[in-house]
């Protein structure tokens, strides 16, 4: 645990690698915004690195938590690597005491603060390389910068590890790409099924949520018997794998984790809202959320028993409150509904697909 009593001497931590603080955009600006607010109550001096080119306002302070502005070029995938360079490089030459990165991609930069003897520590994502956004170039980079990471860096911080010897008595899996979790301990890689094991082993109630074929490809890989593990899909092959029904999935990843019955979540990339089912196909919906069917051949019909479903969202302040999507289901009377499939030749969906 971080403690800085010492108000004379206080530890002083500079946190690179995010667009910043306190811009709130994904899970690593969630953490370092937490993270730092944090470490100053206990004590700290906490400097944040910011993208100058994201801050129209350039306050030198924030809640206590000291800020730099680096500048960076803007480039579709070098300008985050610039801008972590250049910061570490100003953090490796100030009187900071630790210098903490988020994202293995920066592993290559452990060189500089290795260079001027700065204790460093980063928090790696699982293996980046895997993810379907990644490819070629992109996805060898950042396989070599792990194993940098694990060389150049003083400690791999992995949360989830964490998270098991802190005592934890619920743990929540989350990923579309379930195969992507890994960990290194005294130089052994751990892998998703090791720590489901621990988990049983230890009777720890367990949530694992991945898309449909990484679930699938998971158990195949690694067939593991559950008896404290909630397994939710959902939902999409996303092109990954052939579409198969949803009663022949669940059959599939029940009998292969060996629990009585696979949850199932239903939401797209539009919505805010989602809708969930415990195991028996029939999904409910939030009281803000309506879902009705409209005739496959007329994108005008409404309030069809079943057909194309169509989503009233009221969630989506600022955003289409109205969805026609390309799912197939029927509606069931207390407001409840079920996926039957996708219209025929539908795009592919899902959030983590969508490359810009």
């Amino acid at each position: 645990m971080i403690q800085s009593n010492d108000n004379t001497n206080p530890l002083k931590i500079a946190i690179i690698g995010s667009r910043g603080y306190p811009y709130v955009y994904s899970g690593y600006e969630t953490l370092i915004k937490e993270l730092s607010e944090r470490l100053v109550q206990r004590g700290c001096e906490v400097t944040v690195y910011c993208h100058r080119n994201l801050f129209k306002e350039k306050p030198a302070t924030v809640n206590g938590v000291k800020l730099v502005y680096v500048p960076t070029i803007e480039t579709k995938s070098l300008s985050q690597l610039i801008h972590s360079f250049l910061s570490m490089c100003h953090a490796a030459v100030s009187d900071v005491d630790v210098v903490f990165a988020v994202n293995a991609a920066n592993g290559p930069f452990g060189l500089i603060s290795k260079v001027f003897r700065k204790p460093t520590a980063i928090n790696v994502d699982g293996l980046e390389w895997l993810r379907p956004k990644w490819r070629g170039l992109g996805a060898r980079y950042f396989k070599i910068a792990a194993r940098l990471s694990t060389i150049l860096f003083d400690q791999i911080i992995n949360e989830a590890k964490e998270i098991v010897q802190g005592g934890a008595k619920e743990i929540i899996l989350l990923g579309q790409n379930v195969n992507a979790y890994s960990y290194k301990d005294k130089n052994k890689e751990f892998r998703l099924s090791d720590l489901l094991l621990e988990l049983e082993r230890q009777n720890r109630k367990t949530l694992l949520i991945g898309v449909s074929f990484a679930l699938l490809d998971f158990v195949e890989k690694h067939p593991v018997k559950l008896q404290n593990t909630i397994v939710m899909e959902t939902g999409g092959m996303k092109g990954k794998r052939e579409e198969i029904v949803r009663e022949q999935l669940h059959s599939i990843l029940c009998k292969q984790f060996n629990v009585p019955k696979i949850h199932s979540e239903y939401g797209m990339t539009e919505l805010l809202s989602q809708a969930y089912s415990k195991g028996d196909g029939v999904f409910y919906c939030p009281p803000w959320m309506r879902v009705s069917c409209r005739d496959t051949n007329d994108p005008l019909s409404n309030n069809k028993k079943s057909g194309g479903i169509n989503i009233i969202d009221l969630a989506n302040v600022n955003s289409c409150s109205f969805i026609a999507s390309q799912d197939l289901g029927k509606i069931n009377e207390n407001n409840t509904f079920e996926i039957l499939g996708r219209f025929d030749a539908s795009d592919i969906r899902g959030c983590n697909l969508m490359v810009v």
